[in-house]
C-alpha cells in the first residue's frame, strides 16, 4: 500500500446559494493522511466536514485541487479508489424491505457478480402457461383492491388522473395480457362512482382472440383489505396466484392439474428491484427490457376502453 492513503492538494468546493450566490463549502484544503493513521475532521455543523468526505469518497467533483486514495485519482479513478476503501455512513442508504440477503443479491446483480437465476412470479406463471400442461386456456380473473381512505389523495380526484382502474386496476389488466400474449376486447364495463368521475371499483369482463375470457375487478372502496390475485382455468386445470404484485412481501402459487394440487413460492427481489436491475442491465449492455414502451400504450388504451364501456371520460381528457 502506498505510505499516503489519502491526500487532499488545494481542494475546494463551491455551490450555488438559495439567493443566488457563490456559497464556498470547502476552500483550499491541504492533507495528508498517512497509511494506517487515524484521522478525524472535527468542526462545526456547516464547516466543510461532509463535503470533504463526500469528495474523497467520488460522490462530490471538486471546483479546484487535486485528491488520491490508496494511490487513485479522485473523481478520475474513483470506481478504483472505492473498490478499495469503505465508507460507513451516519444513516445508512438500504432499503428497508429488503432483507440482508436481498440487499447482497441487489447489488451482486448492479456489479454483475454470478448469481443463479431467479425469475419474479409473473414469470412462473408464464413459464407453467407456456409449458403446455394446463392445455387450452379458458377463463383468466384478476383483481387489485386496497382501501385508499384518504379523500383528499390525487387518486380520488380527476383532474390528476385518478381512479381505481387507473392506479390499480392497470396491474391486474397487464397479468391477463401477458398470460395470453394478446389484446382483448372490453366487452362490459361497470363502475361504482366516488368522486365526480372517479371510479372507486370497477368490474371488467374482456374477450381474447381464440375464445379465452377475461375478469378484472379492482376497488379502493374504504373497506377493502389489501387482495391482490390472478386465477387461470384452463382445459386440464387451473393455476391461482395470491400477491402477483408484491411476491416479496407474501405469495403462493397453487396449480391443479387433473385433481391433483401443488403449491410452490418463487424466490427472489422485490419487484421494484426486479424493475431497477432489469433497467440497469439494458442501459449497461443494451439489451431490450422485458417491457417496452409500446406495452406500455396499449396497457393505456386497454385502460381506456374500460373507462369508455363504464360510461365514464378517460383520463386526461378535459371537461
Amino acid at each position: 500500500m502506498a505510505d499516503i492513503a489519502v491526500a487532499l492538494q488545494n481542494v475546494s468546493k463551491r455551490f450555488p446559494g438559495p439567493a443566488g450566490e457563490t456559497v464556498t463549502a470547502v476552500n483550499d484544503v491541504s492533507l495528508h493522511i498517512q497509511d494506517g493513521e487515524f484521522f478525524a475532521l472535527l468542526g462545526p455543523s456547516g464547516c466543510g466536514k461532509t463535503t470533504s468526505l463526500r469528495m474523497i469518497a467520488g460522490l462530490e467533483t471538486p471546483d479546484a485541487g487535486e485528491i488520491s486514495v490508496l494511490g487513485w485519482r479522485v473523481p478520475e479513478d474513483s470506481k478504483q479508489a472505492r473498490a478499495a476503501m469503505g465508507v460507513v455512513p451516519q444513516l445508512d442508504n438500504l432499503d428497508v424491505e429488503l432483507t440482508a440477503r436481498q440487499v447482497l443479491e441487489v447489488f451482486a446483480r448492479l456489479y454483475r457478480v454470478p448469481h443463479a437465476e431467479r425469475a419474479a412470479s409473473v414469470a412462473r406463471v408464464l413459464e407453467i402457461v407456456r409449458s403446455g400442461q394446463l392445455g387450452t386456456l379458458q377463463h383468466m380473473e384478476a383483481g387489485f383492491k386496497v382501501a385508499i381512505k384518504d379523500k383528499t389523495d390525487l387518486r380520488h380526484r380527476y383532474e390528476t388522473a385518478g381512479g381505481a382502474t387507473m392506479d390499480l386496476g392497470c396491474y391486474p389488466l397487464h397479468w391477463m395480457r401477458q398470460v395470453a400474449g394478446a389484446e382483448p376486447r372490453v366487452l362490459t364495463a361497470h363502475a361504482d362512482q366516488g368522486a365526480r368521475h372517479v371510479d372507486v371499483t370497477m368490474r371488467a369482463d374482456l374477450a381474447f382472440p381464440g375464445g379465452l375470457t377475461g375478469h378484472m375487478v379492482t376497488s379502493m372502496a374504504d373497506h377493502e383489505p389489501f387482495s391482490t390475485y390472478l386465477r387461470i382455468e384452463a382445459a386440464n386445470g387451473t393455476l391461482f396466484v395470491t400477491n402477483p404484485l408484491a411476491p416479496h412481501n407474501g405469495h403462493e402459487l397453487e396449480l391443479t392439474l387433473d385433481g391433483k394440487t401443488t403449491r410452490e413460492k418463487v424466490e427472489g427481489l422485490s419487484t421494484y428491484r426486479h424493475q431497477l436491475v432489469e433497467f440497469v442491465s439494458a442501459v449497461q449492455t443494451g439489451k431490450q427490457l422485458p417491457t417496452m414502451g409500446e406495452d406500455s400504450i396499449a396497457n393505456m388504451k386497454l385502460i381506456d376502453s374500460v373507462y369508455r364501456a363504464a360510461g365514464m371520460p378517460v383520463r386526461g381528457t378535459l371537461l
